[in-house]
């Protein structure tokens, strides 16, 4: 597998989330994906791997950023998510590592479905530049 593939996580959840869209920015030579799914979407391997609860109401969004060569890139990701009218909430990003070498970062969120949430991301791409923010709007829908 070449190492220009997106990372395994990401290309993973992708494919199990068919309703949800990967979204993608350029930042420089760098290439930022992002993604908020419902965790009930991610396979239960995937999850019992990662120590992800899948639950209806929780959501995961994703950040993984390549290189111009489509290598993954190892950075900072900071942010919140607010409903359209609600107050900003952190998110608790942490790291996994694929053993491709892809790297992800990651933050679980407790779904709002009364309204679009709005997310806004700092990830830090240069040690000692400022963040490039990212910000998308995202609706969820309750599966009945």
């Amino acid at each position: 597998m070449a190492r220009g593939l997106l990372p395994g996580l990401l290309l993973l959840l992708l494919v199990s989330a068919a309703a949800s869209a990967q979204q993608s920015e350029r930042a420089g030579s760098s290439e930022i994906h992002y993604n908020a799914i419902e965790t009930t979407f991610i396979p239960e391997e995937v999850s019992a791997r990662l120590g992800l609860e899948r639950a209806p109401g929780l959501g995961m969004v994703t950040i993984s950023v390549l290189n111009a060569h489509g290598e993954s890139r190892n950075v900072a990701v900071n942010g919140n998510l607010s409903t359209l009218t609600g107050s900003p909430q952190p998110l608790a990003f942490r790291r996994v590592r694929e053993a491709s070498g892809g790297v992800s970062s990651i933050a679980t969120f407790p779904i709002d479905y009364t309204g679009p949430m709005r997310f806004r991301l700092d990830v830090q791409l240069e040690r000692n530049a400022a963040p490039h923010s990212v910000s998308f709007i995202q609706r969820f829908y309750r599966d009945e």
